[in-house]
C-alpha cells in the first residue's frame, strides 16, 4: 500500500517579499515526520506542490525515515534571530557509531512542476521573511547547514543552491537537469562577519560559494541523442565568481589574478580560452617553460593549484591572435569568461561559449577535428564532484602549489600541526637555523588578492598547433601567511568559522617541502572537509585566536591596494620552547618577460619599491618579515621602566605619491598589552591604534622606510599607582566564601581582561570579560590581593582573603 500526502497549503498567504505572486507553500515551524516502517522510500511520499519554508528555529525540523519528499517550488531556510541556533531543515536516522543509516534512507526530490515548470532554488531568508541575495551571516551558514538525505534532481530548468547556503547530501542522483552551486562576490558592509556582536567585513576581495558536502555517490542518468537536449542531461555545475575587469579604466599595474583548483575528478582547460591560465611551478606561478598554458585540451590535475587572469590583454580581440590554432573554429572571443566561470560541460546550451568539446542541442558534434562526438568522452563523464581522498602531485623541493578540491571549506590543521603520522601522508616540521625536520614547513601561503598581471602580445611567436607561442605576461604577486598564530591571510580570527587553518572551496594554497618530503605523495583527505565552518574563496576564516596577536595594514586610498604584517608578543621562554613561534619572511615575486622567455624573481625577506606601499618588520639579519614574534618580559617582571616594548614598522613607499591609511586589527586579542601606539617620525605625530583609530597620512617615493614605530604599552605588574577606582565606574568587587565576584561590566568592557595579583605583583589568575560579571573560585590563601581590569576602562581595587 502506498501512502501519499499531497500538500497545497497557504495559497495566497505567502509574504510578498518572498514572491511577486501567490505561490502555494508549506511553512514548517515545528517538528514534522514522514516515516514508514517499510524500507521502500517511494511508498510513503510527501508532495509539496509549491515552496517549502523552514522556520529559523532549532525545533523547525522534518524527520525522514524510509520516505520521500517531492518539491516543485523553492526551498527556503529562514535565518535565525541573532545569536540563536537555526534549523538544519531535515534529520534522518543515524547508523550505529554515527553517519547516514542507508537501511532507512529517504529521498528529497526537486521535480519540475507538471504544467508550469520553472527553475528551482535553495535560498536563505532573513527574519523579515524575504530573500536577500546581497547579504548573509557567516556564523549561520556553517552552523545551520541544510541536512538533506539523498537528493534527486528531475528538472531540466535546473536547481541552484544559493551562495549563502551550506548543505549536506548523502547521495545525489541527477536524472534530468543540473544541480548548480552558485557563487557571487563578497558584499560589504551587508555581509556579516559573525554574530554576536555584529561585525561586518571590510573589503570586497573575496567570493562566496555555495558549500556542498557530498558524503556518498553522485549519479548521472544517461541520455540518448534521439530523445534529449543538453538541458536534459543530469550533471553538477560549479560557479566561481571573480572580479570583473573594467576595460574602460584599466590599471597600469595589471589586473587581478586568482589561485584556484578543479572541483571535478576530471576537467579540461578550454574553460579558460582567451584568458590566462598559469600552472605554478617552483618559485614562480608560470609554467615550467616560463609561459602560460595555451593548450585547451590539457587536463587540470585535481588537488593541484592553478592561477587564472581575466582579460589581461584587454577586450580587443586583435590582441589575441596568438592563441591556440584549434580555438578559431570553435570558440568565440565574445563568449570568453569576463567575471568568473561556470564549470559544467552542459552549462552553455547551444552556443559554443568556452567549450572546445561543446555538443549542439541535438547532441550532434560540432564539425571540427578537435571536438568529441560522444558524451562518453571524459570531458563530460569526468565532471563529477570530488568527494574522495585526492592524491596530490608528488612533492618537489621548495614550493608546491595545491588546492582544495572540494566544494566545502578544508581544514588544514592536521596537515600543519601533526608531527607524526598523518592522514595527509606527510608530517609537518620547522626550520630553525640549520635544523630542519618534518616533510613540510608548518605553514601555508595563500595568493594575495592584490596580486596582478598584464599580458603583452608576442609578435615573434604567433600561436600555431606546432608552436603554441609564449603568452607574455608581466606579473607582480605576493602571498599571505596562514598559520594559527601570526597569520596575515585574514584580518580577524573570529568570523564564526571552525579552525585557524580553514580555507575556502577550490582555494589554491602553497606548502614548502623540506628535503625529507621530496618525492612523497600528499593525500588531501575527504575527512578534512568542514561543513560547519566558513571560509571565503581568496580569503580564509578562523575562529579561535591566540593572545596578543596583532595585524597591521596599510591601504592606498586611491587604488585600494593593501599590505599587511603581523606582530605577536611572546615571552622569551614561550618563543624558545615553541617551534611554531618563528619569524616568517615576506614573499613577493615579480615576473618580467624578454624577447625569448620570462624570468621570475621570488624575493624572500627582500622588499623593493613597487607600485604599492609595502608594510613589514625586520629580523636581526635585516630580512623583511610577514610575521614577527616580539620578545617581552614575564608579567611579574614588568615595571614602569620596562612597560613599553617597541619595534620599527617599516614602510617602503610606492613609486608615486600616495594617500594612505594605517590601522591595526585583532585588537581584541590584547591580554598582556594595554595600548598600541603608532609614532610617525616624519610628521612628529602619534596615534593610539588599539582603540580602532585609523592613521591617515601621505607617502612620497623618497620617504625613509623606517619612518614608523610601534609601541606596545603593558600594564605594570601588581597595582599601578596611576590606576584607581574612578568614582563614576559601576564596577564592584567583593570576596566571600572563597569566591571573588567582579560585576558591573557594560558593553564597552566586553573582551577586556580582569587580573588578580598577589601583593608581590605575581599574577594569580586572569579571565576575559564576556558578560556582566566574573567569578574566581580559586580558594585564595590568606592575604591581600589586587583586582585589576585593563582595556577600554580601567579599574583596580584590593581585597583580603581571610
Amino acid at each position: 500500500m502506498k501512502e501519499k500526502i499531497f500538500l497545497l497549503l497557504g495559497v495566497g498567504f505567502i509574504p510578498l517579499a518572498l514572491s511577486a505572486q501567490s505561490v502555494p507553500y508549506l511553512y514548517n515551524k515545528g517538528q514534522m515526520s514522514v516515516v514508514s516502517t517499510v524500507a521502500n522510500r517511494s511508498n510513503t511520499a510527501l508532495y509539496i506542490g509549491g515552496d517549502f519554508i523552514s522556520e529559523g528555529v532549532e525545533d523547525a525540523n522534518m524527520y525522514l525515515e524510509n520516505a520521500q519528499v517531492v518539491l516543485t517550488g523553492d526551498l527556503y531556510r529562514k535565518e535565525a534571530d541573532e545569536g540563536n541556533k537555526g534549523t538544519n531543515v531535515f534529520s534522518w536516522p543515524k547508523a550505529t557509531g554515527g553517519g547516514y543509516d542507508t537501511s532507512k534512507a529517504s529521498n528529497f526530490v526537486f521535480r519540475a512542476h507538471a504544467t508550469n515548470p520553472v527553475a528551482q532554488h535553495v535560498w536563505i531568508t532573513s527574519t523579515a521573511a524575504k530573500v536577500d541575495n546581497s547579504a548573509m551571516i557567516f556564523e549561520s551558514k556553517g552552523r545551520d547547514y541544510v541536512n538533506f538525505p539523498d537528493v534527486i534532481v528531475e528538472n531540466n530548468k535546473h536547481v541552484t543552491i544559493s551562495p549563502a547556503i551550506a548543505a549536506y547530501a548523502h547521495n545525489i542522483t541527477l536524472n534530468t537537469g543540473r544541480l548548480i552551486l552558485d557563487s557571487r562576490p563578497l558584499n560589504t558592509p551587508t555581509d556579516v562577519l559573525y554574530t554576536p556582536p555584529t561585525r561586518t567585513l571590510v573589503n570586497n576581495e573575496a567570493s562566496i560559494l555555495a558549500h556542498l558536502y557530498l558524503d556518498g555517490t553522485e549519479t548521472h542518468t544517461a541520455r540518448t541523442a534521439s530523445t534529449s537536449t543538453l538541458d536534459d542531461f543530469g550533471a553538477t555545475q560549479v560557479n566561481l565568481a571573480l572580479q570583473a575587469v573594467d576595460n574602460a579604466n584599466r590599471r597600469n599595474d595589471g589586473d587581478p589574478i586568482a589561485g584556484f583548483g578543479s572541483p571535478f575528478k576530471s576537467m579540461y582547460a578550454d574553460y579558460f580560452m582567451y584568458n590566462f591560465l598559469f600552472k605554478p611551478t617552483g618559485g614562480t606561478i608560470l609554467n615550467e617553460d616560463r609561459n602560460t598554458n595555451t593548450d585547451p585540451k590539457e587536463k587540470l590535475v585535481r588537488g593541484r593549484g592553478y592561477v587564472v587572469g581575466i582579460d589581461l590583454r584587454g577586450d580587443n580581440s586583435a590582441d589575441y591572435t596568438d592563441v591556440h590554432a584549434l580555438y578559431a573554429s570553435v570558440i568565440k572571443f565574445e563568449d570568453r569568461a569576463k567575471d568568473g566561470y561556470k564549470f559544467g560541460r552542459f552549462a552553455y546550451s547551444n552556443s559554443n561559449k568556452n567549450n572546445l568539446f561543446q555538443l549542439t542541442g541535438t547532441l550532434t558534434a560540432v564539425t571540427s577535428t578537435s571536438t568529441v562526438s560522444s558524451v562518453s568522452s571524459d570531458a563530460y563523464s569526468g565532471e563529477f564532484l570530488n568527494n574522495d581522498d585526492v592524491q596530490a602531485p608528488a612533492l618537489v623541493a621548495g614550493f608546491n602549489y595545491l588546492s582544495n578540491p572540494y566544494t566545502t571549506p578544508l581544514d588544514l590543521d592536521a596537515l600543519l600541526y601533526n608531527t607524526s603520522s598523518s592522514t595527509w601522508g606527510v608530517t609537518s616540521g620547522y626550520s630553525n637555523g640549520t635544523t630542519t625536520n618534518g616533510d613540510i614547513a608548518n605553514r601555508v601561503w595563500i595568493l594575495d588578492s592584490n596580486s596582478t598581471a598584464s599580458g603583452s602580445y608576442n609578435f615573434l611567436s604567433p600561436g600555431k598547433e606546432a608552436n603554441l607561442g609564449n603568452k607574455w605576461v608581466v606579473v607582480s604577486y605576493m602571498y599571505r601567511l596562514m598559520r594559527g598564530v601570526g597569520g596575515t591571510a585574514s584580518i580577524t580570527y573570529d568570523n564564526g568559522g571552525g579552525s585557524s587553518t580553514l580555507i575556502g572551496p577550490l582555494q589554491m594554497f602553497v606548502v614548502y617541502a623540506n628535503t625529507t618530503g621530496v618525492g612523497k605523495t600528499m593525500t588531501i583527505p575527504k575527512s578534512a572537509r568542514s561543513l560547519d565552518g566558513n571560509a571565503l574563496f581568496l580569503r580564509s576564516g578562523t575562529t579561535d585566536y591566540a593572545k596578543d596577536d596583532f595585524l597591521f595594514q596599510v591601504k592606498d586610498v586611491k587604488t585600494g591596494k593593501e599590505d599587511r604584517t603581523a606582530v605577536v608578543l611572546r615571552t622569551f621562554d614561550e618563543i624558545s620552547s615553541n617551534k611554531n613561534f618563528v619569524d616568517i619572511t615576506k614573499l613577493r615575486t615579480s615576473i618580467i618577460p624578454d624577447e625569448t622567455s620570462a624570468t621570475a624573481t621570488t624575493k624572500s625577506g627582500d622588499v623593493s619599491q613597487t607600485y604599492m606601499n609595502l608594510l613589514y618588520t625586520k629580523d636581526t639579519d635585516g630580512n623583511a618579515l610577514e610575521s614577527k614574534f616580539l620578545s617581552i618580559q614575564n608579567d611579574e617582571a614588568v615595571t614602569s621602566s620596562t612597560s613599553t616594548v617597541s619595534t620599527t614598522l617599516y614602510l617602503t613607499p610606492a613609486a608615486e605619491n600616495q594617500s594612505i591609511e594605517i590601522r591595526s586589527y585583532r585588537n581584541y586579542t590584547k591580554e598582556r598589552v594595554q595600548e598600541i601606539w603608532l609614532d610617525d617620525k616624519r610628521d612628529s605625530k602619534s596615534i593610539k591604534l588599539s582603540d580602532g583609530a585609523i592613521y591617515s597620512t601621505t607617502t612620497k617615493p623618497t620617504d625613509a622606510v623606517d619612518r614608523f614605530t610601534l609601541r606596545f604599552i603593558r600594564p605594570v605588574s601588581g597595582i599601578d599607582p596611576g590606576v584607581t577606582n574612578p568614582n563614576n565606574t559601576d564596577i564592584t568587587a567583593y570576596y566571600d566564601n572563597s569566591k571573588l565576584t567582579v560585576s558591573g561590566f557594560n558593553d564597552s568592557d566586553q573582551g577586556n581582561f580582569v587580573s588578580v595579583y598577589d601583593i608581590q605583583g605575581r599574577l594569580i589568575n586572569r579571565k576575559k570579560v564576556e558578560g556582566s560579571s566574573l567569578e574566581f573560585n580559586d580558594g585564595f590563601n590568606v592575604g591581600a590581593y589586587i583586582v585589576k581590569m585593563t582595556g577600554s576602562r580601567s579599574y583596580a581595587t584590593k581585597f583580603m582573603a581571610r
